[in-house]
């Protein structure tokens, strides 16, 4: 599993993961989005979430929209968004993942 922290999504490398196999959550925050913050505490940050993650080899792209980027806004639009918190999960199947509950998202990366 790989945490990796970017400014710019490359869905090239996105593209690379899937077809190999892995999972893919891609997160777009900003150091100004509360609901950002509070989503990384109490919803990345639970015990059971992290071993989730990485039981399922999970890959975590984390973008930085601290500084505007067309391009993040331009991928975010493609699935009817324009805010954030953002969170899209790739694999075989795409998920999107607008608002997190335990539950939910713990299914969607364990299946």
């Amino acid at each position: 599993v790989s945490h990796t922290k970017m400014t710019m999504l490359d869905m090239a490398k996105i593209d690379d993961m899937v077809a190999q196999g892995h999972k893919v959550l891609v997160k777009i925050g900003a150091d100004w989005c509360l609901a950002c913050k509070y989503n990384d505490i109490f919803a990345f940050n639970i015990e059971h979430i992290q071993d989730a993650l990485v039981n399922n080899g999970v890959n975590v792209i984390e973008i930085d929209w601290t500084n505007y980027q067309t391009g993040v806004l331009n991928f975010m639009q493609k699935f009817g968004r324009r805010g954030l918190p953002f969170y899209v999960l790739f694999s075989s199947t795409l998920m999107f993942l607008e608002v997190l509950f335990n539950t939910a998202f713990t299914r969607a990366i364990t299946s």
